[in-house]
């Protein structure tokens, strides 16, 4: 399964992309496609956020999966392949894992992240107050300097 909006290569039964979020489903959502619609917002979410990561396959699996391919045999489903419009040979295989973290460790990892957010959008009102008052200043001096 392919996203048609970044070409991400995608189990199958997801309805958003895990790249880029993009709805992969056409169909009236239904109380339950909502569900694991959200699901897998939360997982496209938990992706960004690092709780989610890739772990790449080793040499042999990577063989064992090519071989799969060559022979038109289906993935397991939480195997996805990088390259998968290329050929066989330069395909390479990952899989999504769960970052392992305990609670306490992920609930202070998330509260650095929203920390970090935080200090960005800080450092933007900052950056955009200092414009406007160089851009006044620049406004003052034009004014004074025309009515000299």
């Amino acid at each position: 399964m392919f996203c048609e909006k970044c070409g991400c290569t995608l189990p199958d039964g997801v309805s958003f992309c895990t790249q880029c979020g993009a709805s992969l489903n056409s169909n009236a959502a239904t109380p339950t496609a909502e569900a694991a619609g959200l699901r897998t917002k939360l997982e496209v979410l938990k992706y960004q956020l690092g709780i989610l990561q890739e772990v790449n396959c080793s040499n042999q699996e990577n063989q064992k999966y090519r071989k799969m391919l060559q022979e038109n045999k289906p993935l397991p489903k939480d195997i996805l392949c990088r390259y998968p419009d290329g050929p066989v040979e330069y395909a390479s295989f990952y899989k999504v894992e769960r970052t392992v973290l305990s609670k306490d460790e992920l609930s202070e990892y998330l509260q650095y992240k929203q920390l970090k957010s935080i200090i960005t959008i800080k450092k933007c009102v900052v950056f955009f107050t200092v414009l406007t008052v160089i851009s006044l200043a620049c406004s003052l001096i034009s004014a004074i300097a025309m009515f000299s």
